[in-house]
């Protein structure tokens, strides 16, 4: 199975076609716009700082980080859009990660059902921001600061990517300029 791997996360093709094509509406609300930057995306980008760590372990943490985030985050569609039981949950982790642990399945299954929407709107967050720093870098190149990013991803506050991103495009101007 071919998988995406660059520079901003690890994220199998067909977890993120299923995460995608199921979010054709903003689904992400204003507060948990503030969660995902402290949560997903700042622990995503941790592990890339100089803090002691094997440069390749300090990669497989990210790679494991997004790879989490997103299989929950099916999970979250395939239990709360499509219907599916415990069992078909166990059959799947099973599949995917070789986990055949009753324990588990009904661990991970019930976290996901007393949660709805919970895995999905952090790990969309995830991708929107990842998705505006790769457009950063690509575009400013070696002028890309990871602390101007940040700085504007922390000044613009709490609010739904639709409005984060004529504020981002004009930011990424203002950068060039």
């Amino acid at each position: 199975m071919e998988a995406q791997m660059h520079s901003s996360s690890f994220t199998p093709p067909w977890l993120t076609r299923d995460i995608r094509a199921t979010c054709t509406k903003p689904c992400i609300s204003t507060a948990t716009t503030r969660a995902i930057f402290a949560n997903s995306y700042v622990e995503y980008y941790s592990y890339g700082l100089n803090n002691g760590l094997d440069a390749d372990l300090a990669q497989v943490l990210r790679y494991n980080s997004s790879f989490t985030l997103a299989l929950y985050a099916a999970m979250d569609i395939y239990i709360h859009y499509d219907g599916w039981s415990m069992e078909q949950i166990g059959d799947y982790l099973e599949t995917i990660l070789g986990i055949s642990d009753p324990e588990v399945t009904s661990e991970v299954y019930y976290q996901i059902v007393d949660n709805p929407v919970n895995y999905l709107e952090y790990y969309v967050g995830y991708m929107e921001i990842m998705d505006m720093r790769e457009q950063a870098e690509e575009t400013l190149g070696n002028d890309f600061s990871a602390l101007e990013f940040n700085r504007f991803l922390l000044d613009i506050g709490p609010a739904p990517f639709r409005v984060i991103k004529p504020y981002f495009n004009e930011w990424l101007v203002q950068q060039q300029a």
